[in-house]
């Protein structure tokens, strides 16, 4: 399935794309943006949860998230959140889920062939 972006990106965090994949809708409409970029932590952990339970099953994942505004930023967000759990020792295992969640999903990005050198370069 070939991805197609729009031709301006939106100018508040909705998802955009998804217009564009009705096969996607029914399952993975709750959780991409702007649930991922939530601030609300439950919503975030949840969405994290289920796109990276998705992430083997739908190719073009790591397009959609590449291309959804502030996804990227809430995934690294995740990950620098628990650097102060780090020392001392105090990550929770529902923290180091969020974050294997979230690197997972920044993994499925690295590796997929059509983002993994905007991935590398840092910038689309």
């Amino acid at each position: 399935m070939a991805v197609k972006y729009l031709a301006s990106p939106p100018t508040h965090c909705t998802f955009s794309l998804l217009s564009l994949h009705p096969s996607l809708l029914p399952s993975l409409l709750p959780y991409l943006p702007p649930s991922l970029p939530s601030t609300q932590s439950t919503q975030r952990e949840t969405a994290l949860m289920e796109l990276s339970k998705k992430r083997e099953v739908y190719p073009d994942l790591a397009p959609i998230l590449w291309h959804s505004v502030g996804t990227m930023a809430a995934l690294l967000q995740e990950i620098i959140a628990i650097y102060p759990m780090l020392s001392p020792p105090t990550l929770t295992a529902q923290a180091s889920n969020r974050v294997c969640n979230a690197l997972a999903l920044l993994q499925c990005v690295a590796s997929h062939a059509e983002t993994r050198g905007l991935f590398l370069q840092g910038h689309d």
